[in-house]
């Protein structure tokens, strides 16, 4: 089984990371996330799936931090929720400022 540093991965979170990892691109020999990626976890997961992906964006691989919060957004609107909380939990602690327009995220 796969573990992040802070928590064991359930069976679902690993199918999950898996349907990223098959669909991630490569260009230039960099791994990295496209449109493809979005579009095969967008079409693997359900609205159930939402704690899974809110999960996966403290996951160590930025691809699938990325994807996670990609198809969060898409998730209307119980996707958007949680990636709405998450962020605000990430501003409160610092770690990331959101401009008032929302569309621009820089690190403090």
């Amino acid at each position: 089984m796969i573990a992040t540093a802070c928590h064991p991965v359930s069976a679902r979170y690993a199918q999950l990371r898996r349907v990223i990892d098959v669909s991630t691109g490569f260009a230039h020999a960099t791994r990295g996330m496209n449109g493809d990626t979005i579009n095969a976890l967008r079409k693997a997961v359900t609205a159930a799936d939402v704690a899974t992906l809110v999960a996966m964006l403290d996951d160590g691989d930025h691809v699938t931090r990325l994807t996670a919060a990609f198809v969060l957004a898409r998730l209307l609107p119980e996707g958007k929720a949680a990636l709405a909380a998450e962020l605000a939990k990430e501003e409160q602690r610092g770690v990331l400022k959101i401009s008032r327009s929302g569309t621009r995220y820089d690190k403090p």
